[in-house]
């Protein structure tokens, strides 16, 4: 299963576009001759591989690719909690996320509820043509064709 596109856009609403750990914004504007730079990542608490970080975690394998089990984090914060471990367990990395979507909300406000609910319905949309379209399986039945 990967992160679904309704997912992605709960998350990155919910975060502000800024990184969870630095407050950085996680993305660069466009320039004169170049396209923007998106600089965040959509970071795991608790891995989906078995060689990630947190993986021994009890939260089941298919909540991993929901928005509860993902943080927005700058490429710079995202290696630092991957590699320290220790310091960046679950319980402080869901704390992180709450509190730092709480700041976002309050400084922020509610965006319109009605273009809420329709920006997820058709998120939905889009995820079940992926799904029966199998998207995700793109390259096993195309490899024949190419």
């Amino acid at each position: 299963m990967s992160i679904q596109l309704k997912t992605h856009k709960l998350l990155w609403g919910a975060s502000g576009s800024i990184c969870a750990r630095c407050k950085e914004t996680v993305f660069e504007d466009a320039t004169l001759t170049d396209d923007p730079s998106i600089v965040g990542e959509e970071a795991h608490i608790v891995s989906k591989k078995k060689d990630g970080p947190r993986y021994d975690d009890p939260l089941p394998k298919e909540k991993r690719d929901l928005v509860e089990n993902l943080i927005i984090l700058c490429n710079k914060c995202h290696k630092i909690v991957d590699d320290q471990v220790n310091a960046f367990t679950v319980a402080v990395l869901r704390q992180m996320k709450k509190e730092h979507e709480a700041a976002i909300k309050a400084t922020f406000g509610q965006e319109d509820p009605a273009k809420q609910r329709d920006d997820l319905i058709y998120a939905g949309y889009v995820d079940e043509w992926v799904r029966l379209a199998e998207v995700d399986n793109w390259a096993d039945w195309s490899y024949g064709v190419l």
